[in-house]
């Protein structure tokens, strides 16, 4: 029977095999069924070494509860789950999580549902090039945005013993400053 409204020709998750020895990064989506891994060109998921079997493992995703078992075929080299710690047996099923890390032999994958909820905030480090940036602040300005306040808009470096407010506006804070470098010299 099937589940209402779930079509059998749509994506339930991908593998991503993670960048190694040369080979870029690729995701492979996987469908209700049986989702072949090996070097085989007609695999699900081609993991084109040579320590790879060819039919190395496989994910079966059921068509009724849309939940994704691996196992491993018996390949020379094995399969691991990495929450596991532990080299999968040949032929047992063990059940995918999404963003579980899967390896096999050395070869580095992780499992994502497609659909799962995403949580707040940043999921996981950010590419150099999407990385903010600020601009580049100095003396007072960097005190002040330290502290959550507004820029005191001094310009120049600051003179050798000049004392700057904290934040209540006394001087015996510890933001006091009593020498400033120029760096840019």
């Amino acid at each position: 029977m099937e589940v209402p409204g779930m079509e059998d020709d749509q994506p339930v998750g991908f593998l991503r095999r993670l960048s190694c020895a040369g080979v870029p990064q690729k995701d492979f989506l996987l469908y209700p069924g049986l989702n072949m891994i090996g070097r085989k060109s007609d695999s699900a998921v081609i993991l084109p070494f040579p320590f790879i079997s060819r039919l190395h493992a496989f994910i079966e995703i059921s068509f009724r509860t849309r939940k994704p078992l691996l196992s491993d075929f018996g390949s020379l080299n094995g399969s691991s789950l990495t929450r596991t710690d532990i080299s999968l047996d040949p032929l047992v099923n063990y059940p995918l999580r999404d963003k579980d890390m899967v390896f096999f032999a050395n070869v580095c994958c992780q499992y994502h549902h497609l659909g799962a909820p995403q949580l707040p905030g940043p999921q996981g480090a950010l590419p150099f090039l999407e990385t903010p940036r600020f601009p580049r602040l100095e003396g007072p300005q960097l005190q002040g945005s330290l502290l959550g306040e507004e820029p005191n808009n001094i310009e120049g470096p600051v003179e050798k013993d000049q004392r700057l407010n904290g934040r209540d506006g006394n001087s015996d804070s510890d933001a006091d400053v009593s020498e400033q470098k120029n760096f840019d010299q």
